[in-house]
Formats: structure tokens, C-alpha cells, sequence
């Protein structure tokens, strides 16, 4: 009268330890694209030799981009283009560059 339901049919799959040790490795490769995607391809070797003493705020900008972080956005003084652990600092008096330094370039 009554048929039995066959029980198998309602259990989660389970994962194999090939697929979960496939699925951590993909997501850290993931996490670890989007971190390096997150450093700003401007903040270069390249680009903090070729700012010069002298050379005006917005040839700096146009160079790098808009700043991380600046003293003041409307008269700069200081401007840090990038992270902590990889920038491109420069100092400005009268909008014009009288120091530059670079941490992790």
C-alpha cells in the first residue's frame, strides 16, 4: 500500500576533499587578483622619476591620477598618491613640487 520513499534521494551531496581543496584554492587566487587590482597601476618607479622639483600640482595629477589623500584638496601642501605600503608622497609650496618620496616602489 504505502511505498517507501527512497531516502538517499533528500541528502545533501556531499563534497569531495578534491572538489573543497579546488574551491579554496580558486577563491584565494580570487581574493588575491582583487587585492592586487586594488594598488593603483599609476603608483610606479617610472612615474616618481619623472616628477620633477618644480613641476606644477595639476602636472602631477595629470600624471597620477587623483590623490589618495591631501592636507588640503583645495591648496595642497601634501599629497600621498597610493597605500600606506606603496606611494608616492610630494610635497607642495605655492602648488609647485619642492619634495617627493616613495615607500614600496
Amino acid at each position: 500500500m504505502f511505498h517507501k520513499l527512497n531516502t538517499c534521494m533528500y541528502q545533501p551531496l556531499r563534497q569531495s576533499k578534491g572538489f573543497s581543496f579546488f574551491a579554496t584554492v580558486t577563491t584565494l587566487c580570487a581574493f588575491i587578483f582583487v587585492l592586487s587590482a586594488c594598488s593603483d597601476p599609476k603608483v610606479n618607479r617610472t612615474n616618481f622619476n619623472h616628477i620633477d622639483i618644480g613641476m606644477r600640482y595639476a602636472e602631477v595629477q595629470h600624471m597620477l591620477g587623483t590623490p589618495t589623500w591631501c592636507d588640503d584638496y583645495d591648496r595642497p601642501k601634501e599629497c600621498r598618491w597610493g597605500t600606506e605600503d606603496k606611494h608616492i608622497y610630494v610635497v607642495f609650496v605655492a602648488r609647485r613640487v619642492v619634495d617627493k618620496q616613495s615607500r614600496g616602489l
